[in-house]
């Protein structure tokens, strides 16, 4: 009877901990938020007359039904469509808008119809990490009652100088050409990894020719793909970032409008465009892995969309993203089922026909496809990716796709960079009748402790191709950035003996990649990532201590996605 008297008094110990002190469970991300406005903003807006007309003075669940798509006072932000808080869209949320001082961000800049930052001048501002905090959790859908953001790695990133640098925002579309879209920024801590999907309202008042579409990511990206969401998709996925587990069938689901795996622009040939409604809403897709091992990094993209009036380029561009067993996930939902690479540290290909049959209920053309750009995607493991015509017997025909070829597809360079791969425009559109379709074939060695198969993170594998085509005849002129890197950039010497030194010459500053390949593509050593001015740069290097042997080598050096290659020969 003692041990059962003493159990019960434990009990009821801990659930009288439990209710009298519940401050002491974790906050969600919005129990924060409250906190902060209530000790920043209340003292302005509460009492009988609020400014502008909005009352903070209110319960948590209260005022969260008050900001939930709440609408603003300030006439200018309501022509603007903006929401006290929009829900996975920072730029349209008023609140974070009058937040985000010009030196926080620039992004959010406010009218001055549409009043002052708040808290008003003279007032004790918010702290950039409580800013970034209520940005985050717009971003992430605003919920109320997760935890979508650790305040750690905020406060580390603001306030403990661990973070690194953002990029740089490019320049928008002028008035009248385009838009702009902005995803992010979220946060990785070191060496860690992320994909996320957010689906993007877009809002268009009138239907539009899309003519060019330009990206600006990280350094660090793996990829960006834009898709076009279904109308089943945008009724079923919540608002704001959602993890690669809850989004990961949008490349079988939706379709695809355009992919990069660094910066650069699609711009189309003349008479196409890609078709946005009204109604088109999309599917932002960013992977990244923080390669950094102490600093943290901020996940930022932005996309320039320019635009014409609908059908001034009638031709549609479609846009298509096809991945190994590609015909059996129409049937079975699954893809990449036969990718098993086993880890002998051999070459291990796979050779796959890609036939389009001439079916009805497709949501894509069939028959002829007169094909503008071809692309590939692996990871780390990938050594070569080729494409053919396949002819009517099932044989490969004529090469289309060379994956040894540079990122702009001007000289053969040895090797496939899966990290940058290349990117084939063609000047004159290849006919392809899709009912004898094509034969596209990848090779890997797998180094690895473990058999590799079809995979989200870049520890795994994928094989997969991107095709942008049209089913009606067409003049192509259309490029692709970027372009290639002209500036001083020597290795000697070269045949290189056991020292070899680099140097380059840089006439405008920017992030400046400067790595160093093997014959199969695979990174030996980064040698410089970081952002670098105007200036001289040189760097020795000890080919033997890096315990390189003898061989063919490559340096590229990169500079905000241009690129040049130097072949780097070992005795």
């Amino acid at each position: 009877m003692n041990t059962f008297s003493t159990f019960l008094k434990v009990v009821c110990f801990t659930l009288f901990l439990f209710l009298y002190f519940p401050s002491q469970a974790q906050d969600g991300t919005y129990d924060r938020v409250y906190t902060i406005i209530q000790d920043k903003c209340a003292t302005c807006h509460s009492g009988a007359n609020p400014a502008g007309n909005l009352n903070f003075d209110q319960s948590k669940l209260d005022l969260y039904n008050t900001l939930i798509d709440g609408i603003p006072d300030n006439t200018v932000a309501q022509s603007k469509n903006n929401k006290l808080v929009d829900p996975g869209y920072p730029e349209r949320s008023f609140l974070l808008r009058k937040l985000a001082r010009s030196d926080f961000d620039t992004y959010y800049q406010l009218e001055n119809s549409e009043g002052a930052i708040m808290p008003p001048y003279g007032s004790p501002p918010v702290a950039d990490k409580d800013i970034e905090l209520v940005r985050q959790w717009i971003m992430f859908g605003a919920p109320e009652l997760d935890t979508v953001v650790d305040p750690q790695i905020l406060t580390d990133f603001y306030e403990n100088n661990l973070g690194l640098p953002f990029p740089d925002r490019p320049a928008a579309p002028a008035a009248g050409e385009g838009f702009q879209i902005r995803l992010g920024p979220f946060f990785l801590n070191p060496l860690e990894e992320r994909e996320f999907f957010k689906k993007h309202a877009l809002n268009l008042p009138q239907n539009l020719d899309v003519k060019k579409l330009e990206a600006h990511l990280n350094a660090e990206s793996h990829h960006l793909i834009l898709y076009d969401l279904t109308t089943s998709a945008t009724n079923n996925y919540s608002e704001g970032l959602r993890d690669i587990d809850e989004g990961e069938f949008s490349m079988v689901n939706n379709s695809l409008v355009a992919a990069w795996q660094f910066d650069g622009s699609y711009e189309l040939p003349a008479t196409t465009s890609y078709k946005w409604l009204t109604s088109t809403n999309l599917d932002l897709n960013y992977h990244l892995f923080n390669y950094n091992a102490t600093g943290i990094l901020p996940c930022d993209v932005y996309i320039n969309i320019y635009t014409e009036p609908y059908n001034t380029s009638p031709i549609k561009m479609w846009s298509m993203l096809f991945p190994i067993d590609a015909s059996s996930a129409l049937i079975t939902g699954n893809f990449g089922q036969s990718l098993i690479i086993p880890n002998n540290g051999e070459e291990t290909t796979f050779t796959e026909s890609l036939i389009i049959p001439n079916l009805p209920f497709l949501p894509f053309p069939t028959g002829d496809w007169h094909i503008w750009m071809l692309s590939t995607h692996t990871h780390s493991r990938g050594v070569d990716y080729d494409i053919y015509k396949r002819n009517p017997d099932g044989t490969k025909g004529m090469q289309l796709y060379e994956g040894f070829f540079n990122s702009a597809y001007t000289a053969n360079q040895g090797f496939y960079d899966w990290s940058h791969p290349t990117i084939r425009f063609f000047d004159d559109p290849v006919l392809v009748n899709m009912e004898d379709g094509l034969i596209h074939e990848a090779t890997y060695i797998n180094n690895t402790p473990d058999t590799l198969r079809w995979g989200n993170t870049t520890l795994d594998e994928m094989m997969l191709i991107f095709i942008q085509f049209t089913d009606t005849p067409f003049s192509s002129t259309g490029v692709l950035n970027p372009e290639e890197l002209k500036v001083p950039f020597i290795a000697y010497p070269n045949p290189a003996d056991e020292n070899l030194s680099v140097r380059y010459q840089l006439d405008q500053g920017g992030q400046v990649q400067l790595v160093l390949y093997n014959l199969m593509g695979q990174k030996m050593k980064t040698i410089v990532d970081e952002r670098q001015g105007v200036g001289n740069y040189f760097y020795p290097l000890n080919l033997v201590k890096q315990g390189l042997s003898s061989g063919t080598y490559f340096l590229r050096l990169t500079l905000d996605g241009k690129q040049t290659t130097r072949k780097i020969v070992l005795p």
